[in-house]
């Protein structure tokens, strides 16, 4: 496991703590990043520290804002969106495997946790003091002094304390476990970025396996078992998520948004959008005109027809 791993478009470090059952993650996105339907082995713990993260699982979704938290399982599918409409998102998570959260929950006595099943964390959580532990384990990462490794686990282990001693039982469902070998959340968090940056995903495949320690028939096997989608098809939802956002959001023209995100041409472009989202360029601008209009003073509009 590597220690840090940061990629040009958004930060994101990984420390893996010293009694390793606990591996935190800063993340700050500066640009729309979508992580579409996935799944692990692991549960993580997601608090929202600046901006939103929009985080859907088992059918139900919820928007963080700063100090509100959510706890993703495993074996079940979810998803999440970063940096939406332009404002940067800033937050930490905390990983742990099923077994180090069992024997986390017994030590707390806890009876969320039975010993065989696998308890799933619906809703979300919020606190000022939530917010104010994780910006503390946060500045621990950042700054990185003498020992901060133990610092920020013994802060971590009060947070994930506190969530789930706060966790209402009945938000809290069982199941059973399920055998999948799906990309560690790390790892999939790499992946997800390498295929943002680059439109043609099969000319770095290597480098992206290389990167996870892992041959490429492997990363392709574990991805799809992550995703229920092959790499082509994950590739092609996370560049309309961006095209998306690009034109609800930039003055860049279709033509301009399609080279970039390596589409052969505006139709080309369009024609996905219609087919996947059922929506074309020219909607997505309408909406940002009407956004543009929506920020002019009532009154400016009242004469913006006249000449």
């Amino acid at each position: 496991m590597q220690e840090n791993a940061s990629l040009s478009t958004a930060s994101n470090q990984f420390i893996q703590l010293p009694d390793e059952s606990l591996l935190l993650q800063r993340f700050q996105y500066r640009r729309p990043m979508l992580f579409p339907d996935h799944v692990h082995n692991e549960y993580s713990l997601v608090v929202c520290l600046r901006g939103s993260i929009i985080a859907r699982q088992r059918g139900f979704q919820e928007t963080l804002h700063p100090g509100e938290v959510v706890i993703t399982s495993p074996g079940v599918f979810h998803a999440s969106n970063y940096a939406q409409d332009g404002v940067p998102s800033d937050g930490l998570s905390i990983t742990l495997s099923w077994r180090a959260l069992v024997q986390f929950a017994q030590q707390l006595r806890l009876p969320l946790v039975h010993a065989t099943r696998i308890p799933v964390f619906l809703g979300k959580q919020t606190s000022e003091d939530l917010r104010v532990r994780a910006e503390a384990i946060a500045k621990e990462i950042e700054m990185q002094e003498p020992g901060y490794r133990f610092v920020a686990e013994g802060l971590a282990q009060r947070l994930l304390a506190d969530v789930l001693r706060r966790w209402p039982p009945e938000l809290v469902s069982q199941q059973d476990p399920r055998e999948v070998q799906p990309l560690e959340r790390w790892q999939f968090v790499v992946a997800v970025e390498h295929l943002g940056l680059d439109p043609d995903w099969e000319r770095s495949l290597a480098a992206i396996a290389e990167r996870l320690g892992c041959s490429t028939a492997d990363f392709q096997a574990r991805f799809q078992a992550s995703t229920a989608l092959t790499l082509d098809d994950c590739n092609l939802s996370i560049l309309l998520h961006r095209a998306q956002q690009e034109l609800l959001h930039g003055d860049a023209s279709v033509a301009n948004v399609a080279a970039r995100l390596g589409f052969r041409s505006a139709n080309h472009l369009t024609g996905a959008l219609r087919s996947t989202a059922n929506v074309c360029p020219g909607a997505l601008r309408k909406g940002l005109l009407a956004k543009r209009m929506d920020a002019i003073p009532a009154r400016t509009k009242l004469f913006s027809g006249r000449g």
